[in-house]
């Protein structure tokens, strides 16, 4: 016999605390795993959704082009920090009128916070905050926009 029926025994348990512990280890992993690719997957969608619906008219970069869309990076941060702001890049036509899902739009929105602008504090749009908001279209984007701009920084 390889070991005394003692040694066995506080083998065995060694060795199936061991392989608990592993177990514990690995469903552990796949669950964080599992998580961070759900994260992932959300957030290059709401990438992939922009780069679609918004690049066109505000380029990869959000910021704009010569005469027409503006530069979504010069003064996004004031507009993401007040609640009329935050109504404006919802109610803006490209927003408002995209066929994507208010949960998609919401997650776009919250990609250009945190990627183009680069505000990682900003509150997060909600699908139910663009629900709220989004059938209420702005007749004339410029001039509300600059509005905005001259109550923002005051």
């Amino acid at each position: 016999m390889c070991c005394s029926k003692e040694s066995c025994a506080i083998f065995g348990w060694h060795f199936l605390i061991r392989m608990v512990k592993r177990g514990v280890l690995l469903v552990t992993t796949t669950i964080f795993l599992m998580q961070a690719t759900g994260v992932l997957a959300q957030s290059n969608s709401a990438r992939i959704n922009y780069l679609l619906n918004c690049q066109g008219c505000h380029s990869a970069d959000g910021k704009g082009s010569a005469g027409g869309a503006p530069d979504m990076t010069l003064y996004g941060k004031e507009f993401l920090q007040s609640a009329p702001g935050r109504r404006f890049f919802i109610q803006v036509p490209g927003s408002s009128n995209s066929s994507l899902s208010n949960l998609e739009l919401a997650d776009v929105l919250n990609f250009i916070a945190r990627e183009l602008i680069q505000y990682n504090e900003a509150i997060q749009f909600t699908e139910s905050e663009v629900e709220q908001y989004r059938g209420t279209k702005i007749s004339n984007v410029v001039e509300t926009r600059n509005q905005l701009i001259l109550e923002l920084v005051r």
